[in-house]
């Protein structure tokens, strides 16, 4: 077949076809005309072959990608649970040693950090460390 027709049996451009003849991908001859004329495998022709057209290695390379993208589904899936429960966790843990609202205002100088200690920073909602976790780990 000729270069323009099998660019429209590929779905490529002409002069894709004229790089892959050049570079040995697709057997061509010159014709008498002086056409190039483009061998193509008759499994290619067919578009409801298309899944017969890939090498054993392709095919299995091709299921490893869709496996790993699964794995990878199912860690992501894991680690937003995991993070949940730390936070949940976290939230839980800061109730039982928060300071019950019934002491009175008065207070020892024994309940004062020593000098020099620097304050303690503001404590995160278990909320916010998902929704920062969240943020980093899908990019919004």
């Amino acid at each position: 077949m000729t270069v323009k027709e099998a660019g429209r049996q590929f779905g490529i451009s002409p002069d894709g076809v004229r790089q892959r003849v050049r570079r040995g991908n697709l057997e061509s001859e010159r014709g008498d005309d002086g056409r190039v004329y483009v061998w193509v495998d008759t499994a290619v022709q067919n578009p409801d072959n298309v899944g017969e057209r890939r090498t054993p290695v392709e095919k299995e390379l091709r299921e490893r990608i869709e496996s790993l993208e699964r794995q990878l589904e199912r860690r992501d899936e894991e680690i937003y649970r995991a993070h949940q429960l730390l936070g949940e966790s976290l939230s839980q843990l800061r109730t039982l040693n928060a300071p019950e609202s019934t002491q009175s205002d008065t207070h020892s100088a024994s309940d004062d950090p020593p000098a020099g200690t620097p304050p303690e920073p503001e404590s995160r909602t278990s909320q916010s460390l998902t929704a920062r976790f969240r943020r980093w780990w899908r990019g919004g």
